[in-house]
């Protein structure tokens, strides 16, 4: 228990016979001081961290995650932890409970951080919103204030506001854009082009996996090969398609210094 402690140990506590008894135990005190450290909260929707109305995914795979640096005090079910929905804008916030089919937890033995898989069913157009709070087994909380993130949903798959940014460059530029819908588009890439029409340089998942929401794209102004290219202009194409259906053919040029 928290303060003073004294741990005791008896060999043979008068139970077999010897000339001296008074030597065969060993006091020890000690202080255990109070858990007041606050559990570290986070919430990632298929496996990144979002802003407010970010887009996300219509099936997303929401991820709750409450970690605690007391490893004495293992969290092993969902006893203080809290979860609400906002169904719409314009909706109220309504407990979500973890008896939920659409939800499944597992503890951490070993290092405290406890899991809550959350799978939820949306088939509307509209912006939504997570309440979460957590608290640690000793009850510290996680936050003054419960974790609030809003997001929007869009059913229809579709590629959108596209943006080179920025745009002349010098060191780097990143291409920008948004999808929508439920699943990530199977064929993705952006072709870049020198004044003559040659393939130069090709952007595609093998350097980042493509993502329903935000995706952002660095190109630091490198060929295949990994030369850094003469000032001038360069022309792209963004090729996104899904089963076969276009996505995205944007066309555009952008300018190195």
């Amino acid at each position: 228990q928290v303060g003073e402690n004294l741990f005791s140990i008896f060999f043979n506590p008068q139970t077999q016979p010897e000339q001296i008894y008074n030597n065969n135990s060993i006091d020890y005190n000690f202080n255990i001081i109070a858990d007041k450290i606050n559990p570290i909260l986070s919430v990632t929707f298929d496996g990144k961290q979002i802003q407010n109305n970010e887009i996300i995914s219509a099936k997303p795979e929401i991820l709750i995650s409450l970690k605690d640096e007391n490893l004495f005090r293992i969290r092993m079910d969902t006893l203080g932890l809290e979860m609400s929905l906002k169904s719409c804008k314009k909706c109220s916030f309504k407990r979500v409970y973890f008896k939920d089919s659409a939800i499944s937890w597992k503890a951490n033995l070993i290092n405290n951080n406890f899991i809550i898989k959350y799978l939820p069913e949306i088939t509307t157009d509209d912006t939504l919103a997570l309440q979460v709070q957590g608290r640690d087994v000793a009850g510290n909380l996680a936050g003054t204030l419960p974790y609030t993130i809003s997001f929007r949903i869009i059913q229809k798959q579709e590629a959108k506001s596209f943006n080179v940014y920025p745009n002349p460059f010098e060191l780097f530029t990143k291409f920008s854009f948004v999808i929508t819908g439920s699943e990530v588009p199977d064929e993705f890439k952006i072709e870049v082009f020198d004044s003559q029409g040659k393939m130069i340089k090709v952007i595609d998942q093998s350097e980042q996996n493509l993502r329903v929401g935000l995706n952002e794209y660095i190109w630091d102004g490198t060929d295949i090969l990994g030369n850094k290219l003469q000032t001038g202009i360069y022309y792209y194409r963004v090729i996104l398609r899904n089963k076969g259906v276009d996505l995205s053919l944007e066309r555009g040029k952008v300018v190195k210094f």
